[in-house]
């Protein structure tokens, strides 16, 4: 936790200010499913949840949205209900696949994604979606054998719900933030899972976090890596980047849950749908 001093402080740095490039709107964990309710996930509910943000980005004049994973609970059936309502929201809509977007295949080919990570820019930003579950529990390979290997070392994400970059597209990640670097652009990063410590719960972290992280922090120009996956929801600064775990809509009220991000040339601002910037 942040003392007074140090919530003020970011506040103060994360303040609006005079040339803004865009917005956009982001949301993590829709997680519809036609099914009864679970705890606090309430699948059903999470339609009329997601047509009250889209009322919100409605008036706000967000460029795009991005949704970080977790669209649904499971299967085509789910996503064919859902993506009508994704329609309302600010267009395009830029996808994170998330470990409950299955089944894989279908699910690229569905939503017209060019790969299960990519890159799209605009203004002064470059973006970069990356695919969290290259290298997952079930592949049969290199995903059970660091399955395996977490769990033998006692760590905590050693969890099937998580998944990694792996080696090429971490290579491929780091070619991308170098490039944009010496163009002098800024970085944004989503991913369905955290990476920084205190960002989210332990078990929820990317396999490859450590290693990931590495490459954030080399790199210099991101200014923010948003995810979804741990549903409480919250962010950290760590020198000139913000760690942003969204609250996932399934378990949490609208108001909590939708975030408008405003974009300069210099840096970021969170504007969350009733309260202001997101509590640090």
């Amino acid at each position: 936790m942040f003392s007074r001093r140090e919530f003020l402080a970011s506040a103060a740095a994360t303040a609006p200010r005079v040339g803004r490039l865009f917005s956009f709107a982001a949301l993590a964990d829709i997680q519809y499913a036609d099914q009864p309710t679970a705890g606090a996930r309430d699948y059903r509910a999470s339609l009329s949840k997601l047509r009250e943000c889209a009322r919100y980005f409605e008036n706000q004049g967000c460029a795009f949205t991005v949704h970080l994973g977790d669209l649904v609970d499971s299967g085509l059936e789910n996503l064919e209900r859902v993506l009508p309502h994704l329609d309302a929201l600010p267009q395009p809509v830029f996808h994170v696949i998330g470990n409950h977007d299955t089944p894989r295949d279908g699910w690229l080919k569905r939503l017209n994604m060019p790969a299960a990570h990519y890159k799209f820019s605009r203004d002064e930003w470059d973006f970069i979606v990356l695919d969290g579950l290259a290298i997952r529990a079930g592949d049969g390979g290199q995903g059970d054998q660091i399955l395996d290997e977490l769990k033998r070392r006692g760590e905590p994400n050693a969890q099937t719900w998580n998944g990694g970059l792996g080696p090429s597209q971490r290579e491929w990640l780091a070619d991308l933030l170098a490039d944009s670097a010496r163009r002098a652009r800024l970085a944004g990063l989503f991913c369905h899972y955290p990476i920084r410590e205190g960002s989210a719960r332990p078990d929820h972290f990317l396999w490859d976090w450590r290693q990931t992280q590495a490459i954030v922090q080399r790199a210099g120009n991101v200014r923010f890596w948003m995810n979804g996956h741990d549903h409480r929801g919250i962010r950290v600064r760590v020198l000139n980047t913000d760690y942003f775990t969204l609250k996932g809509l399934v378990e949490n009220p609208p108001e909590d849950s939708a975030v408008v991000v405003d974009l300069f040339a210099d840096g970021v601002y969170y504007r969350r749908a009733s309260f202001g910037p997101p509590k640090v």
